[in-house]
């Protein structure tokens, strides 16, 4: 089928306003009908695959990529496309490969570095992740989300230390990036650096008032410390049962409600709490591996003894 140049020239331009307008739907199904007339337009058809990917429609998104890989293998766009959209589909692997194609096909492609790295961290390939992390870096030395990838990665693996300085990094080349800051908290918090991990939740907080993983990560902190001169259990309560009204079913923020009451002399209150914690997260297999230490302080809550930590549970944007 084809089309006069001024028919698919307009038919672009109503695309293009859909999308300024913000009505992705509409300007989908306008790049669509551009592709009825002419199916070989890569233009058409990578505003198509973005607008898919942003409307959260992956599987739709990836029948045009693979459309497209026939038609252009060597692609290296494409080929991160197509490593982006199978990781949001949940097929790691396939998107690894896809991305180790890219990077062979452009060695010095700072975006098919990146999304290696992704794709690699993924499905547990930490050291190769790594190695492609830092090689993105040495092409794009201050992008703050290389930075929290690598922070994060470093964070999995148990070196603290590693982490803040990568998410300290992050935070320099992006200061309005309370997910960094956040992460940074958590990371001096687990070096054993409390001081410093206020300062950051503090920092994250004043960025994004409203971040509840930083506010809990802070909460957590000033009630358990065993640095006396930081420990704030007044306020430690006060965002604790915040967090508890904003969300009565979240097992780390009842967790750390707990901590602060038992920081507080509050005993019996901090076994209910606990109590209640602990049955949410054995209800989820995203809690996993916070249940046997849930119950190890609920011992001590059963005791009359506060917890008392020099580390933090996570890092990676939810505080803890």
């Amino acid at each position: 089928m084809e089309a006069h140049p001024d028919d698919l020239a307009a038919r672009y331009d109503l695309a293009a306003a859909h999308t300024a307008a913000g009505d992705r739907e509409a300007a989908i199904a306008a790049y669509e009908e551009i592709l009825k007339w002419d199916p070989d337009s890569p233009r058409a058809r990578r505003r198509l695959v973005t607008l898919l990917l942003e409307t959260g429609q992956p599987s739709a998104a990836l029948v045009h990529l693979r459309w497209a890989e026939e038609k252009h293998p060597d692609d290296v766009d494409l080929r991160i496309s197509l490593s982006r959209t199978l990781a949001q589909l949940g097929q790691a692997a396939p998107a690894a490969e896809h991305a180790q194609t890219a990077v062979a096909l452009a060695e010095e492609s700072f975006d098919a570095r990146f999304q290696l790295g992704t794709a690699l961290m993924a499905i547990g390939e930490l050291n190769k992740a790594e190695a492609a992390f830092r090689r993105a870096m040495a092409i794009e030395p201050e992008d703050a989300a290389t930075q929290r990838k690598l922070g994060l990665l470093l964070a999995a693996r148990g070196d603290a230390a590693g982490a803040a300085e990568a998410f300290a990094v992050a935070t320099r080349s992006d200061p309005t990036d309370a997910e960094s800051w956040s992460d940074l908290g958590a990371a001096h918090f687990a070096a054993g650096q409390p001081a410093e991990a206020v300062r950051a939740y503090r920092e994250a907080l004043y960025v994004a008032p409203d971040h509840a993983g930083a506010a809990n990560g802070l909460a957590w902190c000033l009630a358990t410390t065993d640095d006396d001169e930081i420990r704030n259990i007044e306020e430690a309560v006060a965002l604790a049962e915040q967090l508890r009204d904003l969300d009565k079913e979240n097992p780390t923020a009842l967790d750390t409600l707990a901590a602060a009451y038992a920081a507080d002399g509050k005993f019996a209150e901090a076994e209910k709490v606990a109590r209640r914690a602990i049955k949410l997260a054995e209800a989820s297999d995203k809690f996993a591996d916070l249940t046997e230490a849930m119950k190890a302080r609920l011992q001590l809550y059963v005791a009359g003894q506060p917890y008392r930590a020099a580390a933090a549970n996570h890092v990676g944007g939810a505080g803890r």
